[in-house]
């Protein structure tokens, strides 16, 4: 008998980065989830070394260089469309 297409769940998991190698509660949960069929997303706040370990897609913030200014003035800019938008 033959089935539709089955639909893949995806799941967003946001933390600060992208789980390093000795952080093992983080990385088999991702295994978990996509030895279960789960697709998975990490929306972190930069990427490093360790961002292509995962079979994922990695979503990471814009890279200031360390600008403060620039940081506070693109966070500046994200409120004001929140609220005109």
């Amino acid at each position: 008998m033959l089935t539709g297409p089955t639909k893949v769940t995806t799941i967003g998991l946001v933390l600060s980065t992208v789980p390093k190698y000795s952080e093992t509660f983080f990385r088999n949960k991702i295994k978990g989830l996509q030895k279960d069929g789960f697709e998975v997303v990490l929306f972190v706040d930069y990427k490093n070394s360790s961002s292509n370990v995962y079979d994922c897609n990695v979503v990471s913030g814009y890279d200031f260089g360390k600008g403060k200014w620039l940081t506070i003035w693109f966070s500046f800019l994200a409120i004001v469309r929140s609220v005109l938008f």
